[in-house]
Order: C-alpha cells, then structure tokens, then sequence
C-alpha cells in the first residue's frame, strides 16, 4: 500500500524525510523486524540504515567460521558481511535500494541507541519464548525502548506484515498524561494506511464506589468524556482517519493486549526519562504490553510531546 499524499502538508525532498534505524543480528527470527522496518521506510519514504554491534563473537552467517586464531577484525568482517547479505535480501523493496549498514564495537543495546541519536524511529525485534510459549521481550530490545529518545518499533518473531493490511491500529490514551506526540503518531499511521484507529483508555472505579451501580455508571462516564476530550485536537486535524473509542474497565496492559488482537500495531507512551534505571519503571503498561503482544508495539518518550506541541503551534 503506497502513503497517499496530503494537500495540506508541504511537500519534502526524500532525503528530508528522516531515517529509521533497526538492529539486525542476523537470525532467521530477526527478519521480522527487519521486513517491517523496510516496509515502514517505503510507506513513509525514510531511509534505512542497518545497525549492529560487533562484539568479538562469531555472527549468523551462512557457514560461520571460527579458530584459535579469530581476532576482532575478523568479527567486524562477519558482521559487515552478514549486514550487506540482509541488505541484498531487502533489494525487490525501495528501501533496501537505498539501506546503509553502521557496524560499531560494544553491546548491541548500546549500539542501537547512539544510532537513534539521529533516526526518527528505531526498530527492534522480539527475543524468545517464554513459559507457556508467550513471547516475552528480550534484555536488548527492553533496553532499547526504555531508554531511547525516540520512538522504537518493537516487532514480534513470527509477525508478517503482509498478512495485516487492512487491520486497525491500537493507541492507548491515559487521561492523566500528555499524550500528544502518541496520538500524533497513531494517527498518522491510521491516515497513511488508510485504516481505523481504536483508542483505548483504560479506567477503574475506586474500591470504595464498587458496590454501587449508580457510581460505576458515573465513573464510566467520566471515562468516556476523558476520551472524548483527549482526542478533540488531534482528531479534528485528521478528520479523514475512522476513529473507535474505547473506554475500557480494568487493566491497562489487559486493554490495550484485548484490542491488540485484531491489530497491525499498539502504539504507546512510556512515562520514564532516558536516564531513568531500567528505563521502564516498575508495573509499568508498556512493559507489560511488550512483553505480551503478538502484534508489534511502537513505544514514544513522553518528553517528545513537547516537540508535538511546538509542532501544532507552528502549523
């Protein structure tokens, strides 16, 4: 699907577009990523560049090599190797036409963040299995979204985005944040791909008021116009994106993953500043929703909804 042009909106030179950055580690379970970023960059005309850390060890490569012998050099030639393989797979698609590789020393997660210092968007992919078979979110990519300034795609092992065309996207609204810059985000996604955006917001009723009807039906209310209000602004300036309100009882994390079923992508704030330990802070929803969606989850720094609000002033 090709992004459909917008009269409203001043026309770019590509090169003006900006850049997604993704971390490629040569697996078969990272090509998810790898494909979804390609077909982001196409859909949004950015370019790519294919980032990974050399860290002295061997990388995936067709029949790697190995001995007594192997030095860092030979590692960084793997790594080069094993970029420019990905990046010969990526050529039916426009953006592997014009995909760069960055090859750096030092653990991936680190990497990767100094490569989004100058991306728009940073792409990442899911790690392993947990119990019962969830997918759970691995250390580099929890590292990378909690920690980045930019957004960060994180995409599951087994997603293929081809299969979702016309599926809505999920953005979740917390009434008692800033939001703007994710609503912005999702929006914009929902226009370009022409599909529905469902907006979730979560609520709960005091324990206190539980045993009354009367005061759910309020608070369930009160819900439903924090939504309405929430969503005003952005809404009215993309009057041509299909909007579903959903306030929704109970978990965050639960409501955002229920919704997340039918979707093609959750999009979402993460409250914490880079510097914060960890990056997510402890129960937080886009921890939970990380490690627990089947479908990909982009997560944005609250600190850019600043940039948002200079952003609509300035149009």
């Amino acid at each position: 699907m090709k992004t459909r042009e917008h009269p409203n909106e001043p026309k770019r030179p590509r090169d003006e577009f900006g850049t997604i950055v993704v971390g490629v580690d040569g697996s078969e379970r990272n090509h998810a990523a790898v494909a979804w970023a390609c077909h982001e960059a196409d859909e949004t005309k950015k370019k790519l560049v294919l980032v990974a850390g050399n860290d002295g060890l061997p990388v995936p490569l067709p029949m790697p090599r190995f001995s007594a012998d192997y030095t860092i050099d030979d590692s960084e030639d793997q790594t080069r190797q094993m970029l420019d393989r990905v990046r010969g797979q990526m050529k039916p698609h426009a953006a592997g036409r014009t995909a760069t590789v960055l090859v750096e020393s030092g653990k991936p997660a680190d990497i990767i963040l100094r490569a989004a210092e100058r991306a728009d968007l940073v792409v990442v992919g899911k790690r392993g299995l947990g119990a019962a078979k969830r997918i759970l979110v691995g250390s580099t990519s929890i590292a990378v979204a909690g920690r980045s300034r930019v957004p960060v795609a994180v995409v599951p092992d087994e997603w293929v985005q081809a299969d979702h065309p016309t599926s809505p996207i999920v953005v979740g609204v917390d009434a008692g944040s800033r939001d703007e810059a994710v609503l912005e985000f999702a929006f914009r996604r929902a226009r370009d791909l022409a599909v529905p955006l469902i907006a979730v917001h979560a609520w709960q009723v005091p324990q206190i008021y539980t045993w009354s009807p009367e005061d759910i039906t309020r608070w369930a209310d009160v819900a439903s116009r924090d939504l309405d209000i929430k969503l005003t602004n952005v809404a009215d300036r993309h009057t041509d994106v299909e909007v579903v309100r959903l306030p929704q009882r109970g978990n965050a994390a639960m409501a955002l993953l229920d919704a997340g079923d039918v979707a093609q992508l959750i999009v979402l704030g993460r409250h914490t500043r880079p510097e914060h330990p960890g990056g997510f802070a402890f129960g937080s929803t886009a921890r939970g929703v990380l490690h627990y969606s089947t479908c990909p989850v982009v997560v944005i720094p609250q600190h850019l909804d600043a940039a948002a609000k200079t952003d609509e002033k300035e149009r």
